[in-house]
């Protein structure tokens, strides 16, 4: 808290990145009032996921896909409760800028896993934090330019495994929303239920169809309230902000 109050005396903007889990995922509408009752203006959710090596099952504090699900659409519920979002969830955020004909802005939803990557302390360069493994090492910046790593065969590569949906995603109304979700998730399905890691499905897919069938009229909904903010603000000759 003290950080936070810090970054605020400075007009220093800042995200909260919020770890959804078995515990957590039951009490969106209380999470979120938290949150607002903060001031916090920017948040994103991270559902945790990891596998016990010793059962070859997910951990105890996973919550299942359809309590994440569960979750989703609550928190969604609050947060077009007033009308129009009064606070960014990035998660949201992103599925809205795809209806509006952009990117989406979390490499979850998108259709490549290579909108960044991560550098360690010692300039080894990974695709994603959730990939810090020898194996998907992709470089170091000691030794080759950052760009040169970053348009490199290796990182391009591991970018292209996410398009590799499995034969269920092609008949999914939700695809071109999902994009298969995050690359993490589709390997612990395929450890999970087998398959090829690539094709594997997401171990959340059941999550984002509930959701998707939950929230999707209203985010046409608020597409539409958005576009028409921006053609105001465009016709008064101002900068055409949401």
């Amino acid at each position: 808290m003290r950080g936070m109050n810090y970054l605020r005396d400075y007009n220093v903007e800042f995200n909260i990145l919020a770890v959804v889990n078995k515990l957590t995922c039951k009490h969106a509408r209380e999470i979120y009032a938290y949150f607002k009752s903060l001031g916090i203006q920017f948040l994103q959710f991270i559902p945790i996921v990891e596998m016990d090596p010793a059962t070859g099952q997910v951990c105890d504090y996973i919550m299942s896909p359809e309590e994440y699900g569960e979750f989703l659409c609550e928190m969604w519920d609050e947060w077009v409760r007033p009308g129009y979002p009064e606070v960014s969830i990035r998660d949201f955020e992103a599925l809205i800028e795809r209806l509006l004909g952009g990117a989406p802005s979390l490499c979850s939803f998108d259709s490549a896993c290579n909108q960044y990557c991560m550098i360690e302390h010692n300039g080894d360069v990974y695709p994603c934090d959730f990939f810090c493994d020898p194996k998907y090492r992709l470089g170091n910046i000691n030794d080759t330019p950052l760009p040169e790593i970053f348009r490199g065969t290796k990182h391009q590569g591991f970018a292209g495994l996410k398009s590799c949906y499995p034969e269920e995603c092609y008949a999914c109304r939700w695809l071109d929303l999902c994009h298969g979700g995050c690359t993490k998730d589709r390997m612990l399905g395929a450890n999970l239920y087998g398959g090829e890691k690539a094709r594997a499905s997401c171990y959340f897919c059941k999550a984002y169809r509930m959701f998707f069938e939950h929230a999707y009229d209203r985010m046409l909904a608020l597409k539409d309230v958005i576009w028409a903010r921006v053609r105001a603000a465009a016709g008064r000759g101002i900068g055409a902000q949401p």
